[in-house]
């Protein structure tokens, strides 16, 4: 007697958060350049597309958005890497290694 055919479990899924994180990466994929797109940039589109997930206290964290862009292999900003507007980048200094370090002004 042939076993009654058992309801099958659907393939693992993307959940939500993880698919809006991927929308908002694509989305802005479009308009900047890898080095610019990073997961603050990220999060802010999802609070403007998505206000009521602010409301409801739902959108993602940081270190969310960040684990699923490293997770799908996803081309972005590492934290804390300039994004080429501070005073060291415009004024590189090409010193000799063993001189001591030169002091930068604050701006």
């Amino acid at each position: 007697m042939p076993e009654a055919a058992s309801p099958k479990k659907p393939a693992s899924r993307l959940p939500k958060s993880h698919a809006r994180i991927l929308q908002g990466y694509w989305a802005l994929y479009q308009d900047l350049a890898s080095e610019e797109l990073g997961s603050e940039e990220i999060l802010a589109w999802l609070e403007r597309t998505f206000p009521e997930l602010k409301q409801q206290r739902q959108l993602p964290s940081l270190t969310l958005v960040t684990t699923v862009l490293i997770g799908h292999h996803l081309e972005h900003r590492g934290p804390g890497r300039p994004k080429g507007s501070g005073w060291a980048r415009r004024n590189a200094l090409s010193g000799s290694p063993l001189l001591p370090p030169a002091r930068f002004p604050k701006e």
